[in-house]
């Protein structure tokens, strides 16, 4: 049964949103609530905290084509250059939708940035997703608590997307060339027993990767909806998966510490770290934003 061994204990407030560079050999990856954004170098065993200089709740990032980072945070998507702390803002996020925050995002196959949004008090469907291409923020899909981690299959042909809060992974047939996702249907759900799907990522194989908040767990599935695996984890909130290393043959994962009982650090005190797992398969490169 492979494990899960921590490798930067950060006790992170909201570890999230991990992408691997194989240009620099290092894995970046936020901390939504401290505002933060770290970076991993494997070969040095080190973790690197990047102060950035915006305001709000940091959802998400990504590389970017040019160089830098591409962040989504408060009520934005903002480019962050290599070297600088100061990002310039490149487009507004449902700006007149104070009750919203940003969440999870990702690019697709050939460089899109598509990431989500969710009600704050996770009460009400005002969350959405969204896909930018560098000159637009086009909304693609609405009435979501809480639209979360996403993923596309191998052949690019499939996109997939956690409906978190009614404990969904759904799927789309997305046409790369456009762009656009079509024919929503759930793929399969998580039992409330094992918690709520968060972030997610797919293999060389089509299988599907999904953290299970409140659930000790990742479980892997088969592109047509049939869990494969199971893999217990030292935390109560693993949060987002991804493969990592020359190889791409690690699967990292971040998760949370926040608002943890104490009975739940206690059994888990590692929570908030980064941890890396050997699952015997490899990933696929996520592409860079090209925008």
């Amino acid at each position: 049964m492979p494990i899960a061994h921590c490798v930067i204990d950060a006790k992170a407030a909201l570890g999230e949103t991990p992408i691997w560079s194989a240009a620099e050999n290092r894995l970046y990856w936020i901390d939504c609530i401290a505002g933060e954004i770290h970076s991993y170098d494997p070969d040095a065993d080190a973790d690197t905290i990047m102060p950035i200089e915006v305001e709000g709740y940091l959802g998400a990032i990504s590389l970017r084509a040019t160089g830098g980072l591409l962040v989504l945070a408060g009520k934005a998507l903002w480019a962050l250059d290599a070297g600088s702390t100061t990002p310039r803002r490149l487009a507004g996020v449902e700006e007149d939708m104070a009750d919203n925050y940003v969440n999870d995002g990702k690019c697709d196959p050939v460089g899109r940035f598509w990431f989500g949004t969710m009600h704050a008090a996770e009460r009400e469907a005002t969350g959405a997703l969204y896909r930018f291409d560098g000159s637009e923020v086009v909304k693609v899909d609405h009435g979501f608590i809480c639209a979360n981690g996403m993923g596309w299959s191998p052949d690019g042909k499939t996109f997939y997307l956690v409906d978190m809060m009614p404990g969904q992974v759904l799927a789309y047939d997305y046409d790369p060339s456009s762009g656009t996702a079509r024919n929503r249907r759930t793929l399969f759900s998580i039992p409330g027993s094992e918690g709520m799907p968060d972030g997610l990522c797919v293999d060389s194989e089509g299988g599907i990767w999904v953290a299970h908040w409140d659930g000790w767990r990742i479980s892997r599935w088969s592109p047509e909806g049939h869990r494969l695996q199971t893999l217990e984890i030292p935390v109560q909130r693993p949060t987002c998966p991804i493969f990592g290393g020359p190889g791409l043959d690690t699967l990292y994962l971040t998760s949370s510490a926040a608002d943890l009982p104490a009975e739940s650090l206690a059994r888990g005190p590692r929570s908030g770290a980064l941890f890396a797992i050997d699952v015997g398969v490899r990933g696929v490169p996520i592409a860079e934003f090209a925008g």
